[in-house]
């Protein structure tokens, strides 16, 4: 068996590549080609898509380095840098070696539409992704609840006009079910 090699700065060329070849809309007024991406790859940090403003960057070829790890760069999210600059991170040395340029650019284009969010300025924008971990996924009446949310949608696609609205009803009592079970942070 081969041991698989870490990932590179040319795997995220490849994906910064896809990102740039895919859809330029993918939600109103989101672009992820157009959100500057910074990377750690271990060794030293850098920038595309936007030119930094504090001490220690470098231009090098079409993107910026900085060395070693930036201090706003430490965990794949989206972070401030020198005079606001807002940018989606990828920290390499926490990926799998086994990931490919296409799961770069997933996870590339995920911590873009954080940077996306954060620009928006609602507060409804703002939630804790951290809240997910604490999440009780393995409560029964909570899986019974959502697996009957889940099953009124599906029985409208061939139901007739007339039963629409009970099941649409069936959708809502399920669904406050399960928000009476969860802690408040868990139904923002």
């Amino acid at each position: 068996m081969t041991e698989s090699m870490p990932l590179t700065l040319a795997d995220v060329q490849q994906a910064r590549h896809l990102i740039q070849a895919s859809a330029k809309v993918l939600w109103p007024g989101f672009e992820p080609a157009k959100v500057p991406l910074v990377v750690y790859d271990g060794q030293k940090t850098v920038l595309w898509g936007a030119q930094p403003i504090g001490m220690g960057w470098q231009a090098e070829e079409d993107r910026w380095a900085f060395p070693g790890r930036h201090p706003q760069v430490w965990a794949n999210t989206s972070c401030a840098l020198e005079d606001g600059l807002l940018a989606a991170c990828l920290y390499l040395p926490s990926l799998p070696p086994s990931d490919t340029p296409t799961d770069l650019a997933a996870l590339a284009v995920h911590e873009a539409f954080h940077v996306y969010q954060s620009c928006q300025g609602d507060s409804a924008w703002q939630i804790n992704e951290l809240d997910a971990l604490t999440y009780p996924a393995t409560d029964a009446k909570l899986l019974m609840c959502r697996a009957m949310e889940m099953q009124a949608p599906q029985r409208a696609m061939t139901a007739s006009l007339e039963t629409l609205p009970k099941l649409a009803a069936e959708v809502m009592h399920w669904r406050e079910a399960q928000a009476a079970s969860l802690a408040p942070h868990h139904t923002e």
